[in-house]
């Protein structure tokens, strides 16, 4: 699959952020329960990636690139 350079830079961009362990998913879900919104936003950013890969899973069905990740995004923010 052939990405812009929106998406390009966009991936770059999430892959800043290290992959959660087991442990630190536990004890960022537990400030977030604390209503830390630092954990909060470090949960979302680690995983955006996964947002991506679903969304490209989806893409062969002829949705746009784009519109999947950002529709997944809104959904990881909810969560």
């Amino acid at each position: 699959m052939e990405l812009d350079g929106g998406i390009k830079i966009y991936l770059r961009e999430i892959g800043k952020t290290d992959l959660l362990t087991p442990d630190q998913e536990v004890e960022l879900a537990e400030r977030i329960k604390r209503g830390d919104p630092e954990a909060r936003s470090h949960m979302i950013r680690a995983n955006l990636r996964l947002v991506v890969k679903i969304a490209q899973d989806y893409a062969n069905y002829g949705l746009p690139l784009l519109d999947l990740i950002s529709e997944g995004n809104i959904g990881l923010m909810k969560a």
